[in-house]
């Protein structure tokens, strides 16, 4: 098991006194080991449910202001060439901002970074494609990723159970309601090559994010008295109820549902 603590490398003083968690850095941004890391851990020689396979071509960093390291995959069908990904990673533990917010103490914060900053807290997402044919590139580097989609309320506040639920909903062909639907379809062809939710689930290792039935828990329900989530996500229409805990002793529960499944995730 991967217990590398990407934070902690990008940020060696955040356990001293001095340490402003508003001077933060994210290792999503600028690590390149967690991004090579993850794409070792999940895609690099690794065959697709479709039967592709996923080739690591190179890390790199945008040649933008951020600097932001991504990785570019290539994708194999037998050995011709079939499309290239630009993809990034992405932290699917509880937003930091959003614990703030609602009046998380430094100090528990800091103790979930210590669980939810590992390789078991990241997952990865595309930010381009591109497919070659006789005539051009197509390239998709417009508008926004799934990353920033999900975030804030016109997103899911970037909880990985509600994401996880449009891209189930997107694998069902279910567009109402779903927020993620229309930046989903326009990566189609990652998605694609995974077949179905459950073999994406699989494909990640997102098990811990499913009860026994398979429907997907609630990160927010969690009980710690036995160690399970007391509801689950399906369905709802109604975006209002699609929100994050409004004070510290809910948000705190949050987080230790985000614990739980991170620390459960086996990677």
């Amino acid at each position: 098991m991967n217990t590398r603590n990407y934070f902690e490398e990008v940020n060696p003083n955040f356990k001293s006194s001095k340490f402003k968690i508003k001077d933060r850095k994210d290792p999503d941004m600028i690590s390149e080991n967690l991004i090579t890391d993850l794409v070792n851990a999940f895609l690099n020689n690794r065959k697709t449910p479709s039967g592709k396979t996923l080739k690591l071509k190179s890390i790199n960093q945008t040649k933008d202001e951020n600097r932001r390291y991504y990785a570019t995959v290539q994708v194999y069908e037998e050995k011709e060439y079939n499309s290239t990904f630009g993809l990034t990673s992405d932290y699917i533990g509880a937003s930091i901002n959003w614990a703030l917010d609602s009046g998380v103490s430094n100090e528990e914060i800091l103790k979930h970074i210590l669980i939810s900053r590992t390789l078991a807290g990241h997952l990865i997402f595309p930010t381009w494609y591109s497919t070659m044919d006789e005539k051009s590139w197509e390239v998709w580097p417009e508008g926004i990723s799934i990353n920033m989609a999900k975030g804030g309320s016109t997103g899911y506040y970037d909880r990985i159970d509600y994401t996880l639920l449009a891209i189930k909903n997107w694998y069902s062909l279910i567009s109402e309601g779903n927020k993620l639907f229309d930046v989903i379809e326009k990566n189609r062809i990652w998605f694609e090559l995974f077949c179905d939710f459950p073999k994406y689930v699989k494909f990640f290792k997102l098990e811990s994010l499913l009860n026994k039935d398979g429907d997907i828990v609630d990160l927010t329900s969690y009980n710690p008295d036995n160690r399970t989530y007391d509801n689950v996500i399906r369905n709802d229409l109604d975006d209002s109820k699609i929100k994050l805990p409004q004070d510290n002793m809910l948000y705190e529960r949050y987080i230790a549902g985000c614990n739980f499944f991170i620390l459960s995730r086996k990677i």
